[in-house]
């Protein structure tokens, strides 16, 4: 099961240092860049639409020797997706930041809590 994952992330990762330059159609009129993101323009610079991101990748794989379970864990852990452009003297960008659901710091109410008493002796909270 984790040679499946393993080729997945090798797959992903080949796809993205792929870099093709500049592609430009037959009637270049369009203009179209693949180096980081993938853009796409007017000739003559009018309008023009870009795609880009950032994804942080979190594998973990356990071996147990007590019960001889295990486990592995492929998932996307960040996201942060834009697009941006402009059309004339309209210019726009959005963005959209995805995290995993239980938290936007990838982690559990329970990992931000601050300690209590009991749990830390010396320490009071406020």
């Amino acid at each position: 099961m984790s040679k499946k994952y393993l080729g997945l992330a090798l797959a992903i990762s080949a796809a993205s240092a792929a870099q093709a330059g500049n592609v430009t159609t037959s009637g270049e009129d369009l203009v179209i860049d693949t180096d980081s993101g993938i853009k796409v323009k007017v000739s003559d610079n009018s309008a023009s639409f870009q795609l880009g991101g950032r994804i942080q990748w979190d594998y973990d794989a356990t071996q147990s020797d007590d019960n001889g379970v295990d486990t592995t864990d492929f998932d996307v852990r960040r996201a942060r997706l834009y697009a941006k452009g402009h059309f004339g003297d309209w210019a726009y960008k959005t963005q959209f930041n995805v995290a995993e659901s239980d938290g936007a710091d990838g982690g559990t109410a329970e990992d931000r809590r601050s300690p209590t008493p009991s749990a830390t002796p010396g320490l009071m909270n406020a």
